[in-house]
């Protein structure tokens, strides 16, 4: 459900394994910043792949194909997902980093 006028201060969001993430309330101007960063991103591994192409280099391992528009498409959303994310999480609990540590928010 969409909340008209929602939390004005940070909140808790419970994640499955036991993860907690404390949030701000996502704001337009957040929300349009994010898709700008996003869309900046893509230009640039649109340009990167351009030049391996035209290096006759292939893609990466698991780097999606900006020629597939599908591929584009669910990058864009991921990148503004992380742009979202970089922007209104102000800590966590229960995230580790690859030695099982806790991770800065």
């Amino acid at each position: 459900m969409i909340r008209i006028g929602g939390a004005a201060a940070p909140f808790d969001i419970f994640l499955p394994s036991g993860v907690t993430v404390t949030a701000r309330p996502l704001t337009t101007a957040t929300m349009e910043a994010s898709r700008a960063a996003a869309r900046r991103r893509m230009g640039d591994l649109r340009r990167m792949q351009q030049d391996r192409r035209d290096a006759g280099l292939p893609l990466g391992e698991g780097e999606p194909d900006l020629r597939d528009e599908a591929e584009v498409e669910g990058l864009f959303f991921t990148l503004t997902i992380q742009e979202m994310a970089a922007r209104t999480v102000t800590a966590w609990q229960g995230v580790g980093d690859g030695t099982g540590h806790p991770a800065p928010a």
